[in-house]
């Protein structure tokens, strides 16, 4: 995980009783490679902050940009396998739609976000894909059964049902007041008098 990150999904590896261990992202000024105009993941500094409490490698995509290009992401996965790790990735801010990354071939999982102020929104909720075959870091076909089935088990449990449309309906709506209000200057104004007083 890199030292850039939204406290709810710390909050979730802390939930589940996991250590977190931030790497920062390897500037492009520290001469990752040649005529690289972006930052990204350090592959080394990953690998010797590995432990043998080590249980899982998170590589994050923040604000719109990808951290990890494929050959990144296969050392990572040889990293993952040679420790028995399981490599997840983060790409809530970088989906774009089909133009958009979609993770890498070499994840045992990818997370999406679709909140309002994703790259591209459904007014919330969010999507985890698995591979189809057990084929990356740590997991087996029979380890990727057992995970899909506990997830869906979990999404159908009383805590994270599915939301009702009236609620959906009201993000909408807010959302649509929203874009209406920041994109003319009068409303923008009147708002903020309204609000103000």
């Amino acid at each position: 995980v890199p030292a850039i990150n939204i406290q709810t999904m710390v909050d979730v590896m802390l939930y589940h009783g996991l250590r977190v261990v931030p790497i920062d992202i390897k500037s492009k000024d520290d001469g990752h490679e040649e005529g690289l105009t972006i930052d990204m993941v350090d592959v080394k500094a990953v690998e010797k902050s590995i432990s043998k409490r080590t249980v899982a490698i998170m590589v994050v995509h923040p604000f719109g940009q990808i951290s990890a290009l494929e050959n990144d992401m296969e050392k990572l996965n040889e990293i993952a396998m040679k420790n028995n790790l399981i490599l997840m990735e983060d790409c809530a801010e970088c989906y774009a739609g089909d133009a958009g990354a979609h993770g890498s071939q070499y994840s045992d999982v990818k997370f999406f976000s679709f909140g309002t102020i994703k790259t591209s929104t459904a007014l919330g909720g969010g999507l985890a894909i698995l591979p189809m075959k057990g084929k990356s870091a740590a997991a087996s076909q029979k380890d990727v059964t057992d995970i899909a089935e506990r997830m869906r088990r979990i999404q159908c449990g009383n805590l994270y049902g599915q939301q009702a449309n009236i609620d959906y309906m009201k993000k909408v709506v807010k959302g649509i007041f929203v874009r209406w209000v920041s994109d003319n200057p009068l409303t923008c104004g009147l708002v903020y008098t309204i609000i103000k007083y």
